[in-house]
């Protein structure tokens, strides 16, 4: 089965990527910063953000509606019109279930469950495993299809799952690993598993967004009830640059051409130079 988790220790860091992450960790040390923008301000971010999120995440499977029905169906919740429209809204309450308790919301095989349940809503499988092996197939040039990748048998599919969340919340727990990374981890064993028969990439994203929520709790993501008291999450897009008052970081390093700097040792690159892999 799948288990990223216990090569990490042996995981080197690319310096942009470090570089990267201490970005993010400046960003969530800001949020109180953003969080003194005016009311309408924030609350136009967030709609902003929250129509952007579940427009691409869909578009990118091939789910697409008007314009003119996304904010309504986001937004305003319109009653669904067709099998787009009703994932578009599933999508929506899905990011609405990670950000009314992202802390509550534990990494198991029923979230992810869940999590398919809402974004495939209208699909006759929703919320369920795949009954049949799958793989991931590429075409050439010619149009001829290949087997790219093979995903986790069908059979054993519960199981690895189970795994799966076991594994990220083991090292999320030591505290020895950067958050992002362990995440990604996740991210990447789950789509080898390729746990269902479609929605795998929407629900990676929503994984991915829920561990996010949870761990980070930063600028870039934060949950907050509406104006009036309600409970309805809401998305909260990290402000620009020119909204924080701050003036705006140096471009990334080049990864080869600006290596670390020389107060920084070698094993910083090393992820797992702490420790905290899983045993074998």
């Amino acid at each position: 089965m799948a288990n990223s988790f216990r090569s990490l220790s042996q995981f080197v860091l690319p310096p942009t990527t470090v570089w990267l992450l201490g970005e993010v960790a400046e960003q969530k040390g800001r949020q109180a910063l953003h969080e003194q923008q005016p009311d309408k301000l924030l609350h136009r971010l967030r709609e902003s953000a929250l129509v952007e999120s579940v427009e691409s995440s869909n578009r990118i499977e091939g789910v697409v509606v008007p314009r003119n029905r996304l904010r309504p169906l986001i937004l305003e919740d319109h009653e669904p019109q067709d099998r787009s429209e009703l994932e578009i809204r599933g999508y929506r309450r899905a990011l609405e279930l990670i950000f009314q308790n992202p802390q509550g919301l534990s990494l198991s095989p029923e979230t992810l469950l869940t999590l398919h349940r809402l974004c495939q809503e209208g699909s006759g499988d929703a919320g369920q495993l795949k009954r049949l092996d799958n793989e991931i197939i590429e075409r050439d040039a010619r149009g001829a299809p290949h087997v790219c990748f093979r995903c986790v048998a069908a059979a054993e599919t519960p199981a690895a799952a189970a795994e799966l969340c076991l594994h990220s919340k083991h090292v999320l727990s030591q505290e020895r690993l950067s958050d992002l990374v362990v995440i990604a981890a996740t991210v990447l064993d789950f789509l080898c598993i390729h746990p269902f028969r479609d929605g795998n990439g929407r629900v990676s994203r929503l994984l991915a967004l829920a561990a996010a929520a949870a761990r980070l709790c930063c600028g870039a993501l934060h949950q907050l009830g509406t104006a009036d008291g309600g409970s309805q999450g809401r998305l909260l897009c990290h402000p620009p640059a020119k909204l924080s008052g701050m003036a705006r970081r140096p471009a990334r390093p080049d990864s080869v051409a600006q290596p670390l700097p020389r107060h920084h040792p070698p094993g910083l690159c090393r992820i797992g130079a702490t420790g905290g892999g899983v045993p074998s």
